[in-house]
C-alpha cells in the first residue's frame, strides 16, 4: 500500500505568500534542523558541548534575531515568516526551537521598545547570539495575570532596586546574560509594571537550574533577584509601560511556542508514517490496518488545521488587526494540544518501542505536553478568548 508521508516544508507556503527570499528562510531553517537540532533528539546523551554547538551554529545562519530590525544586525521577517521558521526548527528538536524563540522574543522586546542607546549596545550582540537573551514575567505563584506580580522594584537615587523570582527560566545549553524582567514599581497600582533589562552578572541575580521537567530530560531554571541595583538607562520603553510590553510579547511569544508545538507534532507524524513498517516483524502489516490509516488521516488534517490557525494568526500580528490577542490565544490553545494529542497517538502506535528514547517520540510527547503550560495554560489562554467573547458582546 502506498506509505503516508508529509513533509510541512514542501507546502508552507502555500496558503499564505512569501517572497522568494522569505520562502530560502525557511528552507534553511528546515535544513539546519535536519542536520544540527534533529541528532540532539534522538541522542540520550545530546548536552553540553553539543548544546553549544548547535547555538553557535544557529548564530551563523542568522537565526538570534529572526524579528529584529536590519540596521542592527536582525533579519526584520514578519510574522508569517517567524512562525514558519520555528515550526521547521521544532521538526528537529521543540525543546531547542523553543530556546531560540524565548531568545528571539527578549532580542525583539528591546529592539522594539528600546531607545537609540539600548538597541545599540544590546541587539547587534543578541542577533549574533554572543549575548543570549530571556524573557522573564512568571512567577513562583500560580496568578497568571501579570498585574498580579509579586517582583517590586523600587527607585532609588539612580534607578531601582529590584527584588523577587521569576520562575520557568528554559535551559538548553547555557545561562542566559541578559534578562528582560517584569517588575512593579508600587504594591498599591497593580499596573504599575515595568520592564528592564539586566545583565546576568548584575549583583545579587542568581539562575539556579534545578527543575527536572516531564521525563527529566530537560530542565527549568529560577531566576532570584536579591536586592538587585538596575539603573534608570535600564528601564525599557518607560515607566509603567511593562504592560504593554508584555501583552504584545506574550502574543508573539504564544504564536511561536504554538509553532514548536505543530513542528514537534509534524515529526512525530512523520515517524509514524515512515517508520512503522520497520517493524512490521513484531507489528505484521501495521499500517494495513484500517484504523491505523484513519488514525493517521485524523492527525493530517489536525496538523493542517492548526497551521492554518497560526498563520491567521500571525497574519493578525502583521497587520495590527484588533482581533490580535484572541486570535493568538486561540492558535496557541489549538496548536499546543493538536500538538500533544499528535505525539500521544504516535507513541501508541509505536507501542513500546514509543517510550524508548532513542526513537525520539517520547521526547517529543514530553516537549510537546510542557507547551501547553508555556505561554499561559489552556485555561488561562481560554479566559483570554472568553474576555474577548465577553467584551465583544458588551460592546454591542
Amino acid at each position: 500500500m502506498p506509505m503516508y508521508r508529509h513533509d510541512a516544508a514542501s507546502e508552507i507556503d502555500n496558503t499564505f505568500s512569501l517572497t522568494d527570499d522569505e520562502r530560502e528562510i525557511v528552507y534553511l531553517a528546515k535544513e539546519f534542523a535536519d542536520e544540527y537540532l534533529a541528532p540532539a533528539l534522538n541522542d540520550p546523551d545530546f548536552g553540553g558541548n553539543g548544546y553549544a554547538g548547535v547555538i553557535a551554529e544557529a548564530a551563523e545562519l542568522g537565526l538570534g534575531g529572526i524579528s529584529t530590525r536590519a540596521d542592527t544586525g536582525g533579519a526584520d521577517v514578519r510574522n508569517v515568516v517567524s512562525v514558519r521558521i520555528f515550526e521547521q526548527l521544532a521538526t528537529g528538536d521543540p525543546w531547542i526551537a523553543s530556546y531560540l524563540a524565548i531568545h528571539n522574543l527578549a532580542t525583539w522586546m528591546i529592539d522594539t521598545f528600546g531607545s537609540h542607546d539600548q538597541r545599540h549596545q544590546w541587539v547587534p550582540r543578541l542577533c549574533s547570539m554572543e549575548v543570549i537573551g530571556s524573557y522573564c514575567l512568571t512567577e513562583p505563584s500560580l496568578e497568571a495575570e501579570a498585574t498580579a506580580l509579586s517582583t517590586s522594584a523600587v527607585p532609588d537615587s539612580d534607578g531601582y532596586i529590584i527584588n523577587g523570582v521569576k520562575d520557568c527560566v528554559l535551559d538548553a545549553c547555557c545561562e542566559s546574560t541578559v534578562y528582560v524582567v517584569m517588575a512593579r514599581a508600587s504594591v498599591a497600582d497593580p499596573h504599575s509594571v515595568s520592564a528592564f533589562i539586566v545583565p546576568h552578572d548584575a549583583p545579587g541575580i542568581s539562575l539556579v537550574v534545578d527543575q527536572e521537567t516531564m521525563g527529566q530530560t530537560r530542565s527549568l531554571g529560577r531566576l532570584y533577584l536579591r536586592n538587585v541595583h538596575v539603573p534608570a538607562a535600564n528601564i525599557l520603553g518607560g515607566d509603567g509601560d511593562g504592560l504593554r510590553i508584555a501583552t504584545d510579547g506574550l502574543d508573539r511569544a504564544r504564536l511561536n511556542v504554538g509553532a514548536c508545538s505543530l513542528g514537534g507534532a509534524q515529526a512525530a507524524f512523520v515517524k509514524a508514517a515512515s517508520s512503522l513498517p520497520q517493524f512490521n516483524d513484531v507489528f505484521p502489516a501495521l499500517l494495513d490496518s484500517h484504523e491505523v490509516q484513519l488514525r493517521l488521516a485524523d492527525m493530517h488534517t489536525d496538523l493542517e488545521a492548526a497551521r492554518t490557525l497560526l498563520l491567521r494568526a500571525a497574519s493578525s500580528l502583521d497587520e495590527n488587526a484588533l482581533e490580535r490577542l484572541e486570535i493568538c490565544a486561540m492558535a496557541k490553545r489549538f496548536a499546543t494540544e493538536t500538538g500533544v494529542d499528535i505525539a500521544t497517538n504516535v507513541v501508541e502506535l509505536f507501542d513500546r518501542y514509543g517510550i524508548v528514547s532513542q526513537h525520539g517520540v517520547a521526547k517529543i510527547a514530553a516537549d510537546l505536553r510542557i507547551h501547553r503550560t508555556l505561554e499561559g495554560t489552556d485555561d488561562r489562554t481560554r479566559t483570554v478568548i472568553a474576555n474577548s467573547i465577553a467584551a465583544e458582546a458588551a460592546a454591542q
